[in-house]
């Protein structure tokens, strides 16, 4: 329960994150706080078509070249590119390379399978990258939250993948419908499908009327095959109290599906029964 208490109290104070991660070669992993006045100005001066504040959060990823040559390195930015989806943006930042190699180096991420947005060339050192790689957190704003400096280590990718949870658990905390807008949605004339990813042993026990098991080791089978796309969902992933874990796994497993058409229900069943929404119960 303290879990995602904290991450409600970091989300209620209005701060929007963002993640910029750098990568090429070079030395140590280190954290360096920085001024974040500082970083916006050399953010907004280097980057200066990204509004920041368009997006809950953004993941920057600027990657050597040759970044084929590392299928480690593949794999990690590929999961980290999974995240962008539903107000959380990728950003392919490539340290001064000329339009047409940009195009040719996003394109290699494509088929890399690291799937990102937009992709920009700048110079490095300009938004304040001393050693590559490094990975930047900032805000909104484009404010500097922390760097990391140097090659990734284990422990760092397991604290990037943290961080990017974290975005993915304050924002639907933050921005996901009410429980008195979940029973108007499920309300609404038969428009929306609730689906409950949980086990099977937990559905069973309690779970919403109407609603459809569908565990996270059969989504990306099952969803498209039972729900088109374009139909509206509701889905249930657990307990934000109880489950965080679960419910970053299910956004992980949502956002793979490249579908806008789904809401997440950021509330406890319990919740959202003392809210008026009818039960099943076995």
């Amino acid at each position: 329960m303290g879990i995602m208490r904290r991450y409600l109290e970091y989300a209620l104070r209005g701060t929007s994150v963002a993640v910029l991660a750098v990568a090429a070669y070079h030395t140590r992993t280190t954290w360096m706080p920085r001024g974040p006045d500082r970083a916006a100005s050399l953010l907004a001066r280097a980057v200066p078509g990204i509004n920041w504040a368009a997006y809950y959060a953004t993941i920057v990823l600027a990657l050597p070249s040759d970044l084929q040559r590392s299928p480690q390195d593949q794999l990690f930015y590929r999961q980290i590119a999974r995240q962008c989806r539903r107000g959380i943006h990728c950003l392919a930042v490539f340290p001064s390379r000329p339009a047409r190699q940009v195009a040719d180096l996003r394109a290699l991420l494509s088929e890399m399978l690291i799937n990102v947005e937009d992709a920009v060339s700048v110079d490095i050192g300009s938004i304040g990258i001393r050693e590559l790689p490094s990975v930047l957190i900032v805000d909104s704003a484009g404010r500097e939250l922390g760097l990391w400096s140097g090659p990734l280590s284990s422990a760092d990718e397991r604290s990037i993948r943290l961080q990017v949870q974290n975005l993915l658990l304050e924002r639907t905390a933050k921005l996901g419908p009410t429980t008195s807008e979940v029973a108007a949605l499920i309300n609404s004339a038969g428009d929306y499908g609730i689906v409950d990813a949980r086990s099977r042993a937990e559905f069973r026990l309690l779970h919403i009327n109407g609603a459809v098991n569908i565990p996270l080791d059969e989504l990306e089978i099952r969803l498209p095959v039972e729900f088109s796309s374009g139909q509206r969902l509701l889905f249930f992933c657990g307990s934000p109290d109880d489950s965080p874990d679960d419910i970053s796994n299910c956004l992980t497993h949502l956002n793979a599906s490249r579908r806008d058409d789904i809401q997440v229900i950021p509330h406890s069943l319990e919740d959202l029964e003392r809210g008026g929404i009818k039960m099943s119960r076995q």
